[in-house]
């Protein structure tokens, strides 16, 4: 079969339209598993008065969904601003204007106009009130949630009155409840002004209020959607993608074991996929049009070790803390479908992990239930990446969610085979034997 890659180059210029292993997609074709956040975010969109907030674990996809709806709900480009500690409520909104008008920061110049009533909006004057307009090379920062709106208003109808919308993302990163109230109140002076622009915030959280301390009468403003794991099934449709652009068939063992390692976080599935064709396309018997299992395991190394660095860190601070046992801790608490485990549970399943592979691992004991517990307590400490946390008496989780797949992804390094997250996963593991017809 003749090789329909030889150019580097052009191999990952196709990959590059499949997988998003390092940014946000922006097109709903790749987005899977979304159809019903998809259309709860479009729903809040047209609404009028409504703004949207998208929230979930880290990992999960809510950069995606925000910037696949707010392309198509616009018709145009969007704006997006990545929120930092440091940054103040007038800070994000400056930088949201400055893009929305693809201002040049080094070359810019525009005429500022104040209205009498103490509005600011970018060359617009207003049908009543004094106003006197001067000369500013910068978008000015504005100072309350009515001057932000005017800016907004401005952008708009610079924009031709088209609908306009601002992704707002990494918005856990503020904790400010003085910025969060502001925003509350752009949301509510944007909503009374029937401005058509739309906001979309993004942030890391397990509910809404976690993060959004704003005023209750301005949540109301807000339509909270929730962007969870992704089941098997959309693991398996990111896979295909792959196979229908290279024209090629990824072995249906290598598929499955993809879908279950990466446990639902779209991240792992884009990030092994990509290693295992790109294993695939360097070997010199390449000309099949097939993955092998040889493909599959070099590619998984190489996804481990390119892994988003803080995991890999935080879990080698933990697992070396303890040799083989701490890293068959880790294990037990990635190994099923429970985020939350009692510490009875964890010792269960580390006594199971022991039974089934301790001996080809090298592992020399089996801990008790006492012996387990301290060691999950020292997982929880800063110096261990706070790897762990306890959200009540006796009861682990991991601090970072992802770090169940990446736990999966090392474990399956050892040749150890966790049980799996998803229902209905056991079913597909049945099938590896031999793919589906």
């Amino acid at each position: 079969m003749r090789r329909r890659f030889t150019d580097p180059d052009h191999f990952q210029e196709v990959l590059n339209g499949v997988l998003y292993p390092s940014r946000a997609i922006s097109n709903a074709q790749h987005l899977k598993g979304r159809r019903r956040e998809c259309s709860d975010l479009k729903r809040t969109l047209l609404t009028s008065g409504r703004q949207a907030f998208v929230y979930g674990l880290r990992g999960a996809g809510k950069t995606s969904l925000a910037l696949t709806v707010a392309a198509e709900f616009a018709q145009s480009e969007n704006v997006t601003v990545l929120c930092s500690p440091q940054m103040s409520f007038g800070d994000v909104m400056r930088n949201a204007i400055s893009s929305a008008l693809r201002q040049d920061p080094l070359e810019a110049g525009y005429s500022v106009t104040t209205e009498g009533h103490g509005k600011v909006g970018l060359g617009l004057l207003s049908a009543g009130g004094k106003t006197s307009s001067t000369q500013n090379y910068a978008v000015p920062t504005p100072s309350d949630p009515n001057e932000a709106a005017a800016l907004v208003a401005s952008v708009v109808q610079r924009r031709g009155g088209r609908r306009f919308c601002f992704v707002i993302d990494e918005f856990d990163q503020m904790h400010s409840e003085e910025a969060h109230l502001q925003f509350g109140l752009l949301a509510k002076a944007i909503a009374d002004g029937n401005v058509p622009a739309k906001f979309i915030f993004c942030g890391v959280a397990d509910d809404l209020q976690q993060i959004f301390k704003a005023h209750p009468s301005t949540l109301r403003l807000f339509e909270p959607i929730e962007v969870n794991r992704l089941g098997l099934q959309p693991c398996l449709d990111i896979v295909a993608d792959v196979e229908r652009a290279l024209e090629i068939e990824v072995e249906w063992n290598t598929k499955v074991r993809i879908a279950q390692i990466s446990d639902g976080f779209p991240y792992f599935v884009h990030l092994i996929t990509e290693r295992v064709v790109w294993r695939w396309f360097e070997d010199m018997d390449g000309s099949e049009g097939r993955t092998s299992p040889a493909q599959y395991e070099a590619g998984l190394r190489d996804a481990s070790q390119s892994a988003a660095p803080e995991l890999k860190q935080c879990y080698e601070m933990a697992a070396n803390k303890y040799a083989l046992d701490g890293e068959m801790i880790i294990w037990a608490l990635a190994t099923g479908d429970v985020l939350d485990k009692q510490v009875k549970l964890i010792h269960k399943d580390f006594s199971e992990l022991y039974n089934q592979y301790g001996d080809a691992i090298g592992a020399k004991r089996c801990l008790t239930q006492n012996q387990i517990s301290p060691r999950l307590s020292f997982f929880t400490k800063d110096q261990y990446g706070g790897l762990m946390r306890s959200p009540r008496r006796s009861y682990y989780t991991f601090s970072e969610k992802r770090m169940r797949g990446y736990a999966r992804l090392r474990a399956a390094l050892r040749g150890v085979s966790l049980r799996p997250d998803h229902p209905l996963a056991s079913r597909l593991v049945g099938q590896q034997a031999e793919s589906p017809k």
